[in-house]
């Protein structure tokens, strides 16, 4: 009887142990742990900034209206800057032709900053058109006009390196290009250099400057900083691993033995240098503006408005720079430090070996703002002619900009003074302009 009991008591045992399996099994398989909540939080950690398209980092440095043989320019604090812009990005293109007219004399320019590869150019329309479509390897300037006999608008598209333009068929209403050349905000402009006869208005590659006194705004903005934290747990692959010391000169060091990033000037800018290159013969397919484009926007790294300024390639190294813009105009100065207020990506291969840029965030608006009269284009000129140690045919570009102060008595504040601003081929960077004399202070 007891050895019954013993087999009863082992088979409901048995049975419990079963069902008790059946039950953690399923509890198992339908488990679903809150991943989602922290890996975003931990994704959050490594945003220093948001996330930017091409559309927000390439735009043209001038606007130019060509109409009754006299040239106008759109200041870039205008509404109509951006809106002439947009409305040529909302455009279709369609196919190409190698011969352009050579006869147009109104029309409206956009210079850009530099040469745009022809990847990113075509990137920013809306439909995909693929690179090899099109001759040339990047876009300097291009010209928007009318073609009367067809009443449609085309695109001429212009490389310094090629020295050819091309023409692209647009679907850019001939309204919209009538209304923008008839709107009367622009302002009368001249050209720094010397007058160039080439039939193609794009070929004269003019710098265009507004010849009269121009009022830009004094803007004064409150800052906060990038944490250092977030910083190291963007650029190091395993956080845990760095280590970081207080340098002598005030500085603080971060290193995992072959990453290191600096911190400067009370952790308002930073350097970060990566020495393991682990192939550095294999080049990318893409260009150095559009792989370091994709570096900062893969942690976010887009801290204010920044815009696509200048860009090198190398069979050693490649660097890309983008400059801060505050109300449509670039910062150039910070602390008599020229190039401080940018954001630096250099390659070596398909490896990036160095970022630099400040860690200051400015808020979305100004807390204090003052229109301020510069003087005219017509006196600047006359300066850079007067200038002794400036050869005026190494002028790159000329054009207004900001100078950022920071303020000695309110930390946290900083002020955008707006001055003249010139750019020559054989300086270190953007020289500014003095409103009084000392033209022969530039280089």
């Amino acid at each position: 009887m007891r050895g019954l009991y013993y087999e009863r008591l082992k088979t409901w045992l048995l049975v419990f142990l079963v069902l008790l399996s059946l039950v953690l099994t399923y509890f198992l398989w339908t488990y679903k742990p809150d991943l989602m909540e922290q890996d975003s939080e931990a994704v959050e950690v490594n945003e220093i900034g948001e996330e930017k398209s091409i559309q927000d980092v390439i735009r043209p440095s001038k606007i130019v209206k060509h109409q009754f043989g006299e040239s106008f320019m759109v200041l870039e604090t205008d509404d109509l800057f951006d809106e002439i812009y947009q409305t040529l990005l909302n455009a279709d293109l369609y196919e190409t032709n190698a011969f352009p007219q050579t006869d147009v004399t109104t029309g409206i320019e956009f210079v850009f900053p530099d040469r745009i590869p022809m990847g990113m150019f075509m990137s920013l329309f809306s439909q995909d058109r693929q690179e090899d479509e099109f001759p040339l390897r990047g876009v300097d300037r291009v010209l928007l006009y009318e073609d009367e006999p067809d009443n449609g608008v085309k695109l001429q598209v212009y490389s310094s390196g090629d020295k050819a333009p091309f023409e692209i068929p647009t679907s850019f209403q001939a309204s919209d290009l009538q209304r923008f050349l008839d709107d009367d905000t622009a302002v009368p402009a001249i050209t720094v250099n010397e007058p160039n006869t080439d039939s193609y208005i794009l070929n004269q590659e003019n710098i265009y400057i507004p010849s009269g006194e121009i009022a830009y705004a004094r803007q004064q903005y409150s800052t906060e900083r990038v944490p250092a934290d977030d910083i190291t747990k963007t650029l190091f692959p395993d956080p845990q691993t760095v280590r970081n010391y207080r340098q002598s000169n005030g500085e603080f060091t971060y290193t995992d033995g072959t990453r290191i990033l600096n911190l400067r000037d009370n952790e308002n800018f930073m350097t970060y240098r990566n020495s393991s290159i682990s192939d550095s013969t294999n080049s990318s397919t893409s260009s150095i503006p559009q792989t370091s484009f994709d570096y900062i926007n893969n942690h976010h790294g887009w801290t204010n408005d920044y815009v696509l300024s200048r860009w090198r390639e190398s069979n050693e190294r490649e660097s890309a720079v983008y400059r801060l813009f505050v109300n449509n105009l670039p910062v150039f100065n910070f602390k008599n430090s020229r190039d401080s207020m940018t954001i630096q990506v250099e390659k070596s291969g398909t490896q990036t070996t160095s970022y630099e840029r400040p860690l200051l965030k400015l808020d979305p608006t100004p807390i204090d703002e003052q229109n301020i009269e510069l003087q005219s284009g017509v006196s600047v000129l006359e300066k850079l002619e007067a200038a002794e140690n400036l050869d005026l045919t190494n002028v790159q570009d000329v054009r207004v900009g900001y100078e950022m102060i920071d303020q000695d008595n309110q930390r946290g504040l900083v002020t955008f003074e707006p001055a003249w601003y010139v750019f020559t081929s054989n300086s270190n960077g953007w020289q500014k302009v003095p409103a009084e004399g000392g033209a022969n202070e530039l280089e």
